[in-house]
C-alpha cells in the first residue's frame, strides 16, 4: 500500500475552528473536446452565495477522471485523513500521489510527471499522435522506441496554495478546490487540456476547442471562427463578475505563471505575484469589469512580457466573444519581429513574385521552405499521397515527405538540405518533431519539465 502521508503525518492535528462556510451543490453537464453534447454530469459546489466561482468536491474529481480514463486502464483513488485534514489521489498504477493538505493549504506531488502516466507509459510526452492507429495498426507518423528510454523521475514538488490566497475549505464531509485550480494542478497542465465554465455547462478540451484559425482558400488568408462548441460556450449573456472570482483569477494566474509554462527563468522574475502588484496590473486584473480585466491580462502578456510566444487566447464569457478589447497592442519585440518579417516578405515577393516554392533544387542543394508547422490531412493521408506529384504537399508533413521521396529519387544530385525557416512562426510540436525525427534518425530527444525538473 502507498505510503501517502509523507508531508504531513508527523504534523499533529489540527485544532483551529475553522470557518463555516454556506454550500449548495448544483450539477452541470460537462462538454468534452468538440463534441458538443454534453457526456458526463458533474457536481459543483458554490460558497457563501458566490455564484460565478465553483469549487470542485476531490472526490467528485476522482470519479470524473475514472469515467474519462476508463478506456485507457489508469484508475486513481482517493485517500482521505480527515484528522490530519487532507485529501490525497492516487494513480494506481504508477503509484505516485497528489496530496491536499487543507490545513496547511497546500498542493504536495511526489511525482507530478508520473502522476497522469501509465505503468508503461513514458512519464512526459510532448507528441499529441497517439501512436499506432487503432483501425489500420499503423504508426501516426512517429514509432515510439520505448525500451531504451531514459526518464529521470520528477522531484517532490510542493506549491502553497494559501500564500497565493486561493482558497481550500474541507467541510460537511467535503474537500472543496476551486474548479480551475483543482482541474489544471490535477488533470489539466499535466494532459495540456483546459478547462471553461459559463455558468451553465463545464467545457473541457484542448486550445482549439473552442474557436480555431480557418484558411480561405482563394486569399490564403486566416481567420479566427468559433467552432460549434465555441458557440454554444459564447451563447450565454455577457455579465459582471464577483469581487470573489476577480481577485481568485488574480492569484490562481500568479500561481500558475510561478511553477509552470518555463516563464519565470525567461523573464527573470522571482516572483508573479509580486510582479503583477509592483506593475500595477493587478488593480486592472481584479476588476468586477470582465472586459477591462481581460484587457489588462492582454496587455500584461502581449505589451509586458512581449515575449514573442506567449498569447492571450479569447475573451472571457463574461467579456463576450466580440467584445473589442481596450489594450495597448504589442511591445517592442514584437513590433521589431514583424518588421523583420515583413522585409523578408518583400524580398521575396521581388525574387518570387508568384510566391517561394516550397521545394526546389539549386545545383546539388535542395531548399525547403515552410512558414508553420502544421498537420493539414487525416493522419492515415500520409501513406497514400502521390510523391511524384508537388500538388500532394497540403501542408509540412506531406511537404517533408515530397522533398524526401525527391531528395532519395534514383540519379538525383542533392548533397545538402536547406530548410528555410526565416518567416516560420511556428505551429504544431508533432510537425517540428517529425522535421527532427527525418533530419536526424532514430534518435533520443532530450526535454524537461521546468516545474518537475
Amino acid at each position: 500500500m502507498l505510503n501517502c502521508c509523507l508531508v504531513l503525518a508527523e504534523q499533529t492535528p489540527a485544532t483551529e475552528t475553522p470557518e463555516h462556510h454556506t454550500l449548495e451543490t448544483r450539477t452541470y453537464p460537462v462538454v468534452l473536446g468538440d463534441v458538443p453534447e454534453p457526456s458526463y454530469e458533474l457536481p459543483l459546489v458554490f460558497v457563501d452565495g458566490v455564484n460565478d466561482m465553483p469549487y470542485l468536491n476531490l472526490p467528485d474529481y476522482v470519479t470524473m477522471v475514472n469515467s474519462i480514463n476508463s478506456k485507457t486502464g489508469t484508475r486513481h483513488d482517493g485517500v482521505i485523513n480527515e484528522e490530519m485534514n487532507y485529501y490525497s489521489i492516487i494513480n494506481t498504477e504508477t503509484d505516485t500521489y497528489t496530496l491536499f493538505g487543507f490545513t496547511e493549504g497546500v498542493c504536495y506531488y511526489s511525482d507530478f510527471d508520473a502522476m497522469e502516466a501509465t505503468a508503461n507509459g513514458q512519464t512526459m510526452d510532448i507528441l499529441y499522435s497517439s501512436g499506432i492507429n487503432a483501425e489500420t495498426g499503423l504508426p501516426e507518423l512517429f514509432s515510439r522506441v520505448t525500451d531504451p528510454m531514459m526518464v529521470r523521475p520528477g522531484n517532490v514538488r510542493i506549491i502553497e496554495l494559501k500564500e497565493y490566497g486561493i482558497p481550500m475549505i474541507a467541510q460537511d464531509g467535503m474537500y472543496l478546490v476551486p474548479l480551475h485550480t483543482a482541474f489544471d494542478l490535477l488533470f489539466g497542465i499535466p494532459n495540456g487540456y483546459l478547462i471553461y465554465f459559463n455558468g451553465e455547462k463545464v467545457y473541457m478540451g484542448g486550445p482549439q476547442m473552442l474557436a480555431e484559425w480557418v484558411v480561405n482558400e482563394e486569399t490564403g488568408e486566416e481567420t479566427r471562427q468559433l467552432t460549434q462548441t465555441g458557440q454554444d460556450f459564447y451563447s450565454v449573456q455577457p455579465t459582471k463578475r464577483s469581487k470573489e472570482l476577480a481577485e481568485y483569477g488574480v492569484a490562481e494566474l500568479a500561481m500558475e505563471m510561478d511553477h509552470f509554462y518555463g516563464l519565470k527563468a525567461a523573464h527573470n522574475v522571482d516572483s508573479f505575484a509580486l510582479l503583477l502588484s509592483e506593475s500595477r496590473y493587478d488593480d486592472r486584473l481584479t476588476s468586477e469589469d470582465p472586459a477591462e480585466a481581460d484587457a489588462a491580462l492582454a496587455d500584461f502578456i502581449h505589451y509586458y512580457l512581449d515575449d514573442l510566444h506567449s498569447g492571450f487566447n479569447l475573451n472571457s464569457w463574461m467579456t463576450g466573444y466580440e467584445t473589442e478589447l481596450d489594450t495597448h497592442g504589442t511591445g517592442y519585440s514584437t513590433i521589431l519581429s514583424r518588421r523583420t518579417m515583413r522585409r523578408f516578405a518583400r524580398a521575396r515577393d521581388f525574387f518570387y513574385p508568384e510566391g517561394v516554392p516550397p521545394y526546389q533544387e539549386v545545383g546539388n542543394t535542395a531548399y525547403i521552405t515552410f512558414d508553420e508547422f502544421n498537420l493539414n490531412l487525416p493522419r492515415s493521408d500520409y501513406y497514400t499521397l502521390d510523391l511524384d506529384d508537388p500538388a500532394c504537399i497540403k501542408d509540412t508533413i506531406s511537404l517533408v515527405l515530397y522533398a524526401n521521396h525527391q531528395i532519395r529519387r534514383e540519379g538525383s544530385p542533392i548533397q545538402n538540405v536547406v530548410l528555410d525557416l526565416s518567416n516560420n512562426g511556428g505551429g504544431d510540436v508533432d510537425a517540428a518533431i517529425f522535421i527532427l525525427g527525418w533530419y536526424l534518425g532514430v534518435t533520443p530527444i532530450t526535454f524537461v519539465n521546468t516545474f518537475s525538473s
